[in-house]
C-alpha cells in the first residue's frame, strides 16, 4: 500500500493543478473529498528590452477519490485560479488570466508496478475569452516499478494540445521516483505547488511526524488565450520558467496540511503570439523571488 502514496502525489501534483490535496494515502472505501486553497506571489522582475512585471496568483481546488480495492483508485478534481499580471514601464500585453482544470486520475496497482493515467481538460484565458477559445486537453501517463522496500521509479509522459493548432502538441517526459534514503530523508516528485503541467523533483526531510521541510525544482510552462482588446487581439500569451523553492509543511491534525514555500524563479521567458500562433514578441526575464502558502484538507482517508 505504501507504494501507491508517492505515485498518487506525483501524478496529481503534476496533472491536477490546484488539487494536490488528493495526494494522500489510498482512500478508504467510499468517496473521499478533498479541498485546497493556495496563494502565490511572484516578485517583480526586469525584462530584456525594458519593463518589468510581477504576478499574484490564487487557486482553489475540489476533488473526490475512491478506492477500488488494493492500490487501485479513481478520482475527479476541479480547480479554478486567477493570475494577475502587473506590468511596469511597458505596454500591458495581458492582465488577469483565469484558469480552470478538470482531471480524472486513474491509478492501477499491479504486483510490482503502479500504472497511472490522468486525462484532463484545461481552460486559460483573459476575461471575455470563450471556453472553446481557451481550452486545451491532454493526458499524463506513467508507470513505476518497485525495486525494493525503499525505492521505486519509472517513466512518465505528458501530451497536451496547444491553443494554436499549428504549434502541434506539448510533449514532456518525466521520471516518477520515490526513494526513501533514510527514515527521514526522501527524494521524489512531491505534491508540487501551484497549478502546473511541468514536472518537478526534490528532497524532503521529516523533522518530526507533523513537520517536514524540503527543496524542490520544477519547470512550468503555461499558455493562455488573450481577449480582443490588447496589442494581440485573440492572440496567445505564454510564460515559461523554472522554480527552485524551499518548503516547510506542517500537519496540525489528520487530513490538515499547511505548506509554505520560498525560492527563486530562473530562466523565465514571456512570449506574445497572434491568433494564428505566430510570434510577435519574446522576452527573457531576470531571476526573481517566488513565495506562497497552501492549505490542504482531506476527509475520509
Amino acid at each position: 500500500m505504501r507504494h501507491a502514496r508517492p505515485i498518487r502525489a506525483a501524478v496529481i501534483g503534476l496533472a491536477l493543478g490546484a488539487s494536490p490535496a488528493l495526494a494522500q494515502p489510498a482512500p478508504a472505501p467510499g468517496w473521499s473529498p478533498a479541498f485546497d486553497a493556495e496563494t502565490i506571489y511572484r516578485g517583480a522582475r526586469d525584462m530584456d528590452g525594458g519593463g518589468a512585471f510581477s504576478v499574484s496568483r490564487n487557486i482553489v481546488g475540489l476533488g473526490v477519490s475512491r478506492s477500488l480495492g488494493g492500490r487501485d483508485s479513481i478520482g475527479l478534481a476541479l480547480s479554478a485560479g486567477l493570475s494577475e499580471y502587473d506590468f511596469d514601464d511597458t505596454a500591458d500585453p495581458w492582465s488577469g488570466i483565469r484558469e480552470y482544470n478538470l482531471s480524472l486520475p486513474i491509478i492501477v496497482g499491479l504486483s510490482r508496478a503502479t500504472v497511472v493515467m490522468v486525462p484532463s481538460l484545461r481552460y486559460a484565458g483573459e476575461s471575455g475569452v470563450d471556453l472553446d477559445e481557451g481550452e486545451t486537453a491532454g493526458v499524463i501517463l506513467g508507470a513505476s516499478w518497485r525495486f525494493g522496500e525503499s525505492f521505486s521509479a519509472g517513466p512518465g509522459l505528458g501530451v497536451f494540445t496547444r491553443l494554436a493548432p499549428e504549434d502541434g502538441y506539448e510533449v514532456f517526459p518525466f521520471l516518477l521516483v520515490d526513494w526513501r534514503v533514510t527514515e527521514r530523508l526522501s527524494i521524489g516528485n512531491g505534491q508540487g505547488f501551484g497549478a502546473s503541467r511541468g514536472p518537478g523533483i526534490g528532497l524532503n526531510y521529516r523533522l518530526r511526524d507533523d513537520l517536514s521541510t524540503g527543496l524542490f525544482v520544477r519547470f512550468d510552462s503555461t499558455e493562455f488565450r488573450l481577449d480582443d482588446e490588447g496589442p494581440a487581439p485573440g492572440g496567445i500569451g505564454e510564460d515559461k520558467v523554472t522554480s527552485v523553492v524551499a518548503t516547510a509543511a506542517y500537519r496540525p491534525g489528520e487530513g490538515v496540511d499547511l505548506t509554505g514555500f520560498l525560492g527563486m524563479e530562473i530562466g523565465g521567458r514571456l512570449t506574445l503570439k497572434d491568433s494564428g500562433g505566430d510570434t510577435i514578441d519574446r522576452r527573457d526575464y531576470d531571476p526573481a523571488p517566488i513565495l506562497g502558502a497552501k492549505l490542504s484538507l482531506s476527509f475520509g482517508s
